[in-house]
């Protein structure tokens, strides 16, 4: 398979690019999480504490409150076009 201490290289750039990988992808997730809940604190909403709930879900299960809010949450905020 490898040979000698290039095999261990190989490894070590394969899972250098992983962790690089993954990184890339929590600091978007982190700064999509930090414009959900600057969004949330800005809106009004339909009903006054879907804002409180929508707050809470984001900030305590990120994950599911931003998938949440982005499909559920911004049709319930008022519509400030009129």
């Amino acid at each position: 398979m490898f040979h000698g201490t290039e095999g261990i290289h190989q490894l070590a750039i394969g899972a250098a690019v992983i962790v690089g990988f993954f990184c890339l992808v929590a600091v978007a997730f982190f700064i999509l999480w930090i414009y959900v809940v600057v969004a949330v604190m800005r809106s009004e909403f339909t009903v006054p504490t879907n804002k409180i709930v929508w707050l809470l879900l984001v900030l305590f299960v990120p994950p599911l409150g931003v998938t949440l809010y982005y499909f559920i949450g911004r049709d319930q905020q008022v519509d400030k076009t009129n």
